[in-house]
């Protein structure tokens, strides 16, 4: 039987790590699998020290990741585990998912046995120590880009040059290594990179649970919406791990967009804003509108029933590597109002699953939300009905399956081929 192996930081805390929970998943009903993750880890010994190590790693990014507002890695270090499943000799199948915060160190990045799967969740992967490559800048012309020079001052610094350094020499010339990506964006950037041109580089996107994912009924939707006091406003949502800090989930935007429909003495009468994903912290008013706090949410069902209630989803994130909340929302059944950016490009279909906005500009996206609550119930329905039928064609479980097992099988015979 096909036996894979999955590592990653965590398999539970965060977007990339619930969509590495949903791959071993979708794996478990062709294949035996098993999990290798500090965050999980079952010995206090092993936790204690994986701690110490992101501490020192962390130190020495601080500055960079103060100074551009995205997070950084530098993977110094290594989650023994995880290494003692690299160098293991026997032949199980590797599957890499988010090997950050010191899970695989950039030194052991050349031990990823022959014939492995590594699936990108962001950008580090190809660029130096940061997540994401600045928004502000043009990867055509960087350093990362294999058509442009790679010396040490062409990066931002020694330390995302060295960090680069030896990623591009683990992974350069490494076809063997199939490279899955959740977008188009993100596979195409991969595609032009130092570090994974010759890379066999695929698009397979984040599963998405459509039996979980699904419209409630219209009685218990309405019910749920009477007790938010909802009367005749439309519910718009916005929700993001730690979203309103994170500048590139753009909750500034969402604000600036709110602030201008204000004026509208209309539309101020018409919307309400519901936040979830972080801390309740007493927000009730923002601009002029009502807003109600939903907090973490914990389950994918109670997460299910807030998309569910929402009349629209706002994702006004600067950079998705896939958009997850948008794909969930639409799963639902209700529409997503994004910016015409990365990764939301293939979830988000402007006119048939939501709208799209002018990148990042706040006018477009009030536009485009007083376009959506003016829209005729039926052109409305159209797009709820638009948005799932999207999830159920190109990321329901089933789809992501097949596509997933071909990959896994395929990558088995080559490295049985290898033997």
């Amino acid at each position: 039987m096909l036996k894979v192996k999955f590592i990653s930081f965590s398999f539970n805390r965060g977007g990339a790590a619930k969509a590495a929970s949903r791959f071993c998943s979708i794996t478990g009903e062709f294949a035996e699998t098993d999990c290798v993750s500090p965050e999980e880890s079952q010995s206090k010994i092993y936790a204690v020290l994986h701690f110490l190590k992101r501490l020192v790693s962390f130190v020495c990014v601080l500055y960079f990741q103060r100074k551009s507002g995205v997070k950084c890695s530098a993977n110094f270090f290594s989650y023994q585990p995880a290494v003692k499943a690299l160098t293991n000799k026997s032949n199980n199948l590797i599957s890499l998912h988010w090997i950050n915060n010191d899970t695989v160190s950039i030194f052991d990045l050349k031990k990823i046995p022959y014939a492995s799967i590594l699936t990108m969740h962001d950008e580090w992967f190809y660029c130096g120590i940061e997540h994401y490559f600045d928004i502000n800048q043009k990867f055509d012309k960087s350093a990362y880009c294999f058509n442009n020079e790679c010396g040490v001052t062409s990066h931002l610094s020694f330390l995302h040059y060295i960090v680069w350094k030896f990623k591009r020499n683990a992974l350069n010339n490494r076809n063997d290594l199939v490279v899955t990506c959740p977008s188009h964006w993100l596979a195409s950037r991969a595609k032009k990179s130092h570090v994974m041109k010759d890379c066999d580089i695929r698009v397979i996107y984040n599963s998405i649970n459509t039996s979980v994912f699904y419209p409630r009924p219209q009685a218990h939707v309405d019910n749920e919406r009477l007790k938010l006091g909802l009367g005749n406003r439309y519910l718009i949502i916005f929700g993001a791990i730690g979203g309103a800090k994170n500048s590139l989930k753009g909750f500034s935007e969402l604000e600036s967009a709110l602030e201008i429909l204000s004026k509208n003495i209309e539309i101020k009468g018409k919307l309400m804003l519901g936040i979830f994903g972080g801390k309740r912290n007493g927000l009730s008013l923002l601009h002029g509108f009502p807003v109600h706090e939903f907090g973490f949410i914990p389950t994918e069902q109670e997460m299910a029933e807030v998309y569910s209630i929402a009349h629209v989803t706002i994702v006004p994130s600067k950079l998705e590597a896939f958009g997850q909340v948008a794909a969930e929302s639409q799963a639902c059944a209700t529409p997503v109002i994004s910016f015409d950016t990365s990764g939301l490009k293939d979830v988000v279909i402007d006119g048939q699953t939501g709208l799209l906005a002018e990148a990042f500009s706040p006018a477009s996206l009030a536009e485009k939300i007083e376009l959506m609550i003016s829209l005729p119930d039926d052109q409305y329905q159209s797009l709820c009905s638009g948005a799932r039928s999207h999830v159920i064609e190109h990321f329901s479980n089933a789809v992501i399956t097949r596509q997933y097992e071909s990959i896994i099988e395929e990558q088995f015979l080559k490295k049985q081929k290898a033997l």
